[in-house]
């Protein structure tokens, strides 16, 4: 007894020393644990009453069906702000990119025209002494010109903000007259910040110089891709640019951008208003939702008159898009969001002074507790039964997790998730060494049931040309995995035997990949002889049923789930691992909206038939694979799922397929699908290069141009 305690202290001891290290050097994966409870707590600090003083606008999935795809011709943008002005809205936040000219053809025809009869006026060529064709050429420019209709009805209206998104991957650079035009637009600084080194796109000096105000959009997700934070200022060369929330803000306040004065790493001021910054200068912001919890309009409606006459007298009115074949929701503490709604919530903010603060005190408090919660497991777990040292640990989690969210609602994040991991990883060690300690006395329940690894087998799940599938339990954690078990051919040749090994090899190096996107091996090896590997069970369906023409799916979902893919990719790549079997089945989708890359380590099991349609010229000419064959092959995935076939299609037979894939150029995507944006085609043409040095050497480069594309679309 006074053995098990002592080695069981040790190990209580272990697990503070791992939490505690974990703690100081903000390890991922306990701080992602940490952020998880920080979203649950979110909800408590969620306004389910509408912020009075902001109203939405929202070019929906209504206005698009009748309007048109998106972008529409500016002519409507200035209608909008015309009625808005009409109404009484106090500041109108037009939330869409206004960095170039709008393209119109009628136009450039139309000036082209009164440059020539200009040219022909001054050779004297013809006479117009009233100037009636003059007169005539500048109405017509003005009924056509829609960037002059929004530039004037933004003058007219003089409460009209714009954003300056950032671009990212791109470089820094604005037309001068344009970066002229918004230096008036920036607020005071305090001290240096670092600048951003990216592209901004400002709008055009028309633009600018007609608006009220003028504010960034930089939002920075968290390293698991969730936004929580806002950045009030950001430097970008010599600018210091107020964020598009508090610009709206202090256009509502009646307060000019140079009123604002920001310290970095300290605060922002204006008038009565203070926002407090932490170490990365930004602040918390508390979204508020679900979706459509600040009042919204669609665009639609607006323009028609069919809104109350006084819904928008006297408020922030935001217009931007929300239908989601237009823009891609933001991924919040409390789920996907509009990017309308998610910039209402950091003005309701700044209105009502709701911010959420890591407190001078947290650390401290966070050490303390850990400490705490470590003697408890050093000193206390070890002299307790299973269960009442069950019911303890809860009990201290519970109220870690109360005090936690007290704290939370009125305002202060303290981190509480690391001492409740600090009790999870005590207990776990606890159940580990003494079900070690009576492995060595005898099972009362008999011998356990046939199996592999950790995994006893529940049930056969099917059969292939190379291996069995069993649904696999653990009988300890009771965790499921499915076990894929090589068949062993009764006389085995010496290709079985490589094939076998082969199977082994890759997933044992499969197991040492961890990444949020990959469906996991657990575990690999031999029993009796034969491999064997555990992957991880996952719930939902594979992409098979998006690669037709009737199942696809919208174009931002296909591209951002081929974007978490090619991240999962080069994650593995890094570590040496190819896929070498990538199709649309090895994508799972998951019941949440997930994604998971599936198939690593089980190239050898697959249907050579099935994968073909997806091989890489290398692989269809039986040449070795790297990194850039999975990436060539994930694009002929993505080409399918955009257009509902595969780049390449034979007659039935597999060797003209390979013969397409080694000697023909992949196909224009935009011949199967015109109205695909045009920006996915140079980077398709580019991953389904022939020759592997003319691909994307990482697949975090083919996510990013993914992503960027997907933004302009």
């Amino acid at each position: 007894m006074r053995k098990r305690v002592v080695i069981e202290g040790i190990l209580g001891a272990v697990a503070t020393a791992v939490i505690l290290a974990a703690y100081v050097l903000r390890l991922a994966a306990f701080e992602g644990a940490e952020l998880k409870f920080y979203d649950l707590r979110s909800k408590l600090r969620q306004n389910l009453t509408a912020a009075e003083e902001v109203v939405l606008v929202a070019v929906d999935e209504k206005s698009i069906a009748q309007a048109g795809r998106w972008p529409w011709p500016r002519s409507r943008l200035a209608a909008m702000v015309e009625k808005l002005s009409a109404s009484g809205a106090k500041v109108i936040g037009l939330e869409t990119r206004l960095d170039r000219e709008e393209p119109n053809a009628g136009l450039a025809e139309v000036r082209r025209l009164k440059g020539l009869y200009e040219e022909l006026l001054k050779a004297k060529a013809l006479r117009d002494r009233k100037n009636v064709f003059g007169l005539e050429f500048s109405s017509a420019i003005a009924q056509v010109d829609s960037d002059a209709k929004l530039e004037t009805a933004m003058r007219q209206a003089a409460n009209v903000v714009l954003p300056v998104p950032f671009l990212h991957g791109a470089l820094r650079g604005a037309p001068a007259e344009d970066l002229a035009a918004v230096s008036s637009f920036t607020v005071a600084a305090q001290g240096a910040a670092l600048p951003e080194d990216r592209a901004a796109a400002l709008p055009i000096a028309r633009f600018s110089l007609a608006a009220a105000g003028i504010g960034h959009m930089l939002r920075e997700p968290d390293f698991d891709g969730v936004i929580r934070r806002e950045r009030p200022v950001c430097r970008w060369g010599e600018l210091y640019l107020p964020s598009y929330a508090l610009e709206l803000v202090l256009a509502y306040e009646g307060l000019k951008p140079s009123q604002a004065v920001y310290t970095p790493g300290v605060e922002v001021r204006a008038g009565a208003f203070r926002i407090p910054l932490d170490d990365t200068d930004r602040w918390l912001v508390t979204y508020n939702g679900p979706e459509q919890t600040i009042q919204t309009f669609s665009f639609e409606d607006v323009i028609n008159g069919k809104t109350p006459p006084d819904a928008f007298k006297g408020k922030i009115v935001i217009v931007g898009l929300t239908a989601p074949e237009s823009v891609a929701p933001l991924a919040t503490p409390l789920g996907p969001l509009p990017p309308i709604e998610a910039t209402a919530s950091a003005v309701e903010n700044i209105l009502h002074h709701r911010f959420l603060t890591r407190p001078s005190w947290a650390g401290a408090v966070e050490l303390a507790l850990a400490v705490l919660c470590g003697l408890f497991a050093v000193f206390a777990l070890p002299r307790l039964r299973l269960l009442p040292a069950l019911v303890f640990a809860l009990a201290l989690t519970a109220a870690l997790a109360a005090g936690g969210s007290v704290l939370f609602v009125n305002g202060h994040w303290v981190r509480v998730a690391y001492s409740v991991m600090l009790l999870a990883l005590a207990y776990v060690l606890l159940i580990a060494h003494r079900l070690a300690e009576a492995a060595h006395g005898v099972d009362a329940k008999g011998p356990r049931k046939p199996g592999f690894g950790s995994y006893e087998i529940e049930r056969e799940l099917g059969r292939g040309p190379r291996s069995t599938a069993y649904l696999g339990r653990d009988p300890r954690s009771g965790g499921r995995a499915i076990l894929e078990v090589w068949t062993q051919p009764p006389a085995p040749d010496e290709e079985a035997r490589k094939l076998e090994n082969r199977f082994l090899r890759e997933a044992t190096a499969a197991r040492g990949l961890k990444h949020p996107s990959l469906v996991h091996v657990t575990e690999a090896g031999e029993r009796d002889g034969r491999a064997y590997a555990a992957v991880e069970l996952v719930e939902g369906h594979d992409f098979s049923r998006h690669a037709s023409k009737t199942g696809l799916l919208p174009l931002l979902q296909a591209v951002e789930s081929a974007a978490l893919a090619a991240e999962a990719l080069d994650e593995a790549h890094a570590r040496g691992v190819v896929h070498g079997d990538l199709k649309p089945a090895s994508l799972i989708r998951l019941k949440d909206g997930g994604l998971r890359l599936a198939g690593f380590g089980l190239a050898c099991l697959s249907d050579p038939a099935a994968a073909a349609p997806y091989m890489s010229p290398e692989a269809a000419a039986g040449k070795p694979m790297d990194g850039r064959s999975d990436l060539y092959s994930l694009a002929a995935v993505l080409y399918q799922l955009l257009t509902g076939e595969p780049p390449f299609a034979g007659t039935g037979e597999i060797s003209e397929l390979l013969f397409r894939i080694a000697n023909e150029p992949a196909p224009d995507p935009r011949v199967v699908r015109p109205d695909l944006p045009l920006g996915f085609t140079p980077i398709l043409a580019k991953a389904l290069a022939k020759k592997p040095q003319d691909r994307y050497a990482r697949g975090a480069a083919l996510a990013a141009d993914l992503r960027a594309a997907a933004r302009m679309a």
